[in-house]
């Protein structure tokens, strides 16, 4: 994740279904008429920053994004400027010391969006403690992570594989904390009710990611970003619909491009074995139907990777609704014991 020209080069569908996310709910969000700071989280490149939500914003709002790589930061303050709008700061979101920050000086922020970023921080739990420290009280914050994908089953394959093993000690770290779990609303409800947030959304469903290929990319890129702004349904309409129609991934070196810009393995295995790393997890992921692959008429093979997301939207309680929500638990609990005192007592007699 810190190849910030090769990432930006197949992140254009990461932003068509960011902006998808977004605009599904940005109707629920709720706007003051003087808007405190929003907060971008994990903002990579800056796409989704400069061209999906910045536009959105009510008039005046400062947006504040940021990211733990300064490679990504550099290239989003030359590429994805928006002065008196947008200002680009480093965070890692699981810091301990958040006071100290250069993101804490912008707090509070009556919004934080996490987009794409918390499959990549095996401590969830820290990153929710951290960004409830940054909102507002009933401020609002939207997630989006990646709950399983055949990706992650096939880094753990290769971790146990005696060519790569001794580049992959750590693959733990870099697979979704969701990955193996029964029913990862669930978890992350809990998770966030348990850090003071009422949960006000919170599904999960398979997703297919297309890149494009070097000419549809242009292409695409051109549609998206005329003034560098995905704002309107009708233009995400557009941008989606071509994305689809083209069929993008027109041929294996994509994938490979892809998994370069994120795959944290490469940079450890030797030059002139990093081609059989990658056939490796290109056949893996097919014969795992993660990667599907479809040839056409045309006779050139189309590649769809296939995952499942998790959407979630919460509020920050205040230290009422805090004591209100721990009250009702008191009540319930209180209520569980005198009924089964009762059904106890009643056997006895």
């Amino acid at each position: 994740m810190d190849k910030p020209d090769l990432y930006n080069l197949g992140c254009t569908p990461l932003t068509v279904l960011a902006a998808k996310q977004v605009d599904e709910l940005w109707s629920v969000l709720t706007w003051p008429r003087q808007p405190l700071p929003v907060l971008d989280i994990g903002c990579g490149p800056g796409d989704v920053t400069r061209k999906v939500l910045a536009p959105r914003l009510p008039p005046g709002t400062k947006l504040v994004a940021c990211d733990i790589s300064t490679k990504m930061l550099e290239f989003c303050r030359q590429h994805n400027a928006l002065p008196g709008t947008i200002t680009y700061e480093q965070l890692d979101v699981v810091q301990p010391d958040l006071e100290n920050s250069a993101v804490w000086q912008y707090a509070p922020f009556g919004k934080v969006f996490c987009l794409l970023l918390l499959h990549w921080v095996p401590d969830n739990r820290r990153a929710v403690q951290n960004i409830h420290k940054l909102l507002v009280s009933g401020g609002e914050a939207v997630f989006s992570i990646i709950a399983n994908m055949t990706h992650y089953t096939v880094l753990e394959e290769m971790a146990k594989d005696s060519r790569w093993a001794q580049y992959m000690q750590d693959s733990e770290k870099f697979v979704s904390p969701y990955q193996h779990s029964e029913d990862p609303v669930s978890d992350f409800r809990q998770l966030l009710q348990s850090e003071g947030y009422q949960v006000l959304r919170s599904d999960v469903a398979p997703q297919v990611l297309f890149f494009p290929s070097e000419m549809q990319r242009r292409e695409l890129k051109s549609a998206a970003s005329q003034d560098t702004v995905i704002k309107t349904q009708a233009h995400l309409n557009i941008v989606v619909g071509m994305v689809s129609s083209l069929c993008l991934l027109r041929d294996s070196d994509l994938h490979r491009a892809s998994l370069r810009s994120v795959c944290p393995f490469l940079n450890r295995v030797p030059e002139d074995q990093k081609d059989n790393f990658l056939d490796d997890w290109l056949q893996r992921m097919e014969k795992l139907n993660g990667l599907s692959k479809d040839v056409g008429s045309s006779g050139e093979p189309k590649y769809y990777i296939h995952f499942n997301i998790m959407v979630a939207m919460a509020r920050k309680l205040d230290a009422g609704g805090i004591k209100k929500r721990w009250k009702m638990v008191v009540v319930v609990v209180v209520v569980v014991v005198v009924v089964v005192v009762v059904v106890e007592n009643s056997k006895l007699q």
